[in-house]
């Protein structure tokens, strides 16, 4: 709907002030008021009378052309070049007002339309307006927001896994103190608790000390649970305990070459673990396993008394790894 001009909608409000005050309009609980409008000469393209009412009603808020007295009639006319509104107000004897005039001289009769149709509204009363909501509008869902790291505590670390590769000293499990490798996978609990399964395996080493013809190696794996104990900047400190079982094997290299052995064993562990964040997801840690061996392997010559080696039932282990953490 095109919007008429400042100096249109000024004459649209005196008359329609005009027209309001006007003795020819009376509203002693009248029926809908009815509007009358009709397109004159050159003014075919135009809105119709159906058109015009339905505007006024917008602006009003109640219905109009109902079966009472033309309050308020219009004519829209093309003359001299100007689009021309005639507006009359009539009372109940069929009484009609002087007209009242809005002109425009735009191509198109929509502005001069629209100021009749305020015009128009504003005598019959003021515009409806409704009131504003008085509901308050919904809260915002705030946006939820990851825990913040504890170092001192712990209790908000989010879950996680770490995977460690190690340099394991054994000593006790084995004749001779024996280098081996470890492989280790952590899953992390929200908090200070870590769940641990690993592997170890040390390949078969002759022992020197009292007898080469024989070499001993082992294979395990070990679960476990880890608690931090204490946190400071990039060092955390861990206190884990688990259970190790495997295999130890012997190979006889003189007596019964074709013929190495095989025996289970099973220990609980304690250890102490610091780690050290490096960069990013690199950590660094240093340990310390005293290993329980409650099943021991033990090994002796086929036909013969005599053993040949049998596990500590104290041993230990200290290792050093590197690891990725993603937490």
């Amino acid at each position: 709907m095109r919007r008429p001009p400042a100096s249109l909608c000024r004459s649209a409000l005196s008359i329609g002030c005009a027209l309001a005050v006007a003795p020819a309009i009376s509203r002693a609980d009248p029926p809908a008021p009815r509007v009358a409008w009709a397109r004159g000469e050159g003014a075919e393209r135009c809105p119709d009378e159906a058109a015009v009412r339905e505007r006024v009603r917008g602006v009003v808020g109640e219905p109009v052309g109902g079966d009472g007295p033309a309050l308020i009639e219009g004519i829209v006319e093309r003359r001299a070049g100007q689009w021309v509104v005639r507006l009359y107000a009539r009372d109940a004897t069929e009484t009609r007002s002087a007209p009242r005039e809005l002109s425009d001289d735009a191509e198109s009769c929509e502005g001069v339309a629209t100021a009749a149709v305020l015009a128009i509204a504003l005598s019959l009363g003021p515009p409806t307006i409704e009131p504003a909501s008085t509901t308050p509008a919904p809260s915002p869902r705030p946006t939820p927001v990851r825990p913040a790291r504890r170092d001192a505590a712990g209790e908000d670390l989010p879950a996680g896994a770490a995977m460690w590769l190690r340099a394991v000293g054994v000593v006790g499990l084995l004749p001779e103190f024996t280098p081996a490798v470890g492989l280790s996978g952590e899953v992390f609990a929200r908090g200070r608790w870590r769940a641990v399964l690993g592997g170890l395996f040390a390949p078969e080493t002759r022992v020197y000390r009292f007898d080469t013809r024989f070499a001993f190696g082992l294979t395990a794996l070990s679960v476990g649970a880890c608690y931090d104990v204490a946190r400071a900047g990039r060092f955390t400190l861990s206190g884990c305990a688990g259970v190790l079982a495997g295999a130890a094997h012997a190979v006889v290299f003189d007596l019964y070459p074709e013929a190495p052995g095989e025996l289970f064993w099973a220990a609980v562990t304690a250890s102490a673990r610091l780690t050290a964040r490096v960069a990013g997801p690199l950590v660094a840690e240093l340990g310390a396993d005293f290993v329980g061996v409650p099943v021991r392997a033990r090994f002796h010559l086929a036909n013969e008394s005599e053993v040949v080696f049998e596990q500590s039932p104290a041993s230990a282990m200290a290792y050093v790894g590197l690891g990725l953490s993603f937490r």
